[in-house]
């Protein structure tokens, strides 16, 4: 064969194709959406189906100390453990730290729920980030990126914010940080001091609870209305708050 021959433009040669693989990806991405949604709710399922979710609570102090009292001082311990595993689930930290009040005292009550709060975030983060995060990209464009965008330059101050919110669910928002480009020491850190402050109050409330009404009760319910009321005051007035609001109204275009 000739040189000429060798190099005609009669060869079929060219470049590969890459649109099948756009296409390829469109049944595995709806796996795994019906994967990562299915797998959360089931397991939100499972905290209201098991008795587990429904004994923690105020009502109920006298069956969870018979249920801590063969464990002596690790009872403290165990709880931190049970709650850790109850919070990654979608049971209610507030609701945690007040129990803690009213079993180990408002300052314990708080350290608990703290370490608790914080430890269960990790699941759920770590979960929606490796079967979620490529998908949210490719998928929910506009819809998600103007907030990711902003998680990724401000992440500390909006995790923090949404933690600080009154009436935040911890649940979605390791759902929605795992999916995001934020690291996951910043995650945890914004999450830490975000905590604080809510945890610390309702352990007081559930102290009070506790002890037939006390002041401490009392006293956990004015400062609650205080921090609400300037935590109202500050989202309206701060620039995160407001690239917040300003993210989530692109997003529903």
């Amino acid at each position: 064969m000739s040189l000429v021959e060798r190099h005609s433009p009669a060869s079929p040669a060219g470049p590969e194709l890459p649109p099948a693989a756009g296409k390829d990806s469109r049944p595995l991405d709806a796996l795994r959406a019906v994967l990562l949604a299915g797998s959360l709710l089931g397991v939100m399922a499972v905290l209201h189906a098991t008795p587990l979710g429904g004994k923690i609570a105020l009502d109920n102090l006298g069956w969870i100390r018979r249920a801590l009292a063969p464990w002596g001082a690790w009872a403290w311990i165990v709880f931190a453990l049970v709650g850790t595993g109850l919070v990654s689930i979608g049971f209610p930290r507030i609701v945690l730290a007040g129990v803690a009040g009213a079993l180990f005292g408002a300052l314990e009550g708080t350290t608990l729920a703290q370490i608790a709060a914080t430890l269960a975030t990790a699941p759920v983060f770590f979960y929606c980030r490796w079967l979620g995060r490529d998908l949210a990209q490719r998928r929910l464009g506009n819809r998600f990126r103007s907030l990711d965008r902003l998680l990724e330059q401000r992440g500390f101050f909006v995790v923090l914010m949404i933690r600080l919110c009154p009436v935040g669910n911890a649940f979605l928002t390791n759902c929605l940080a795992g999916v995001s480009s934020i690291p996951f020491g910043t995650f945890l850190a914004a999450s830490f001091l975000g905590f604080l402050p809510l945890n610390f109050i309702f352990a007081l409330m559930g102290g009070g609870f506790a002890a037939n009404f006390d002041l401490r009760l009392w006293s956990s319910i004015a400062l609650l209305l205080l921090f609400s009321l300037f935590f109202i005051w500050y989202l309206g007035r701060s620039e995160v708050g407001g690239r917040v609001l300003d993210a989530m109204r692109k997003g529903r275009t």
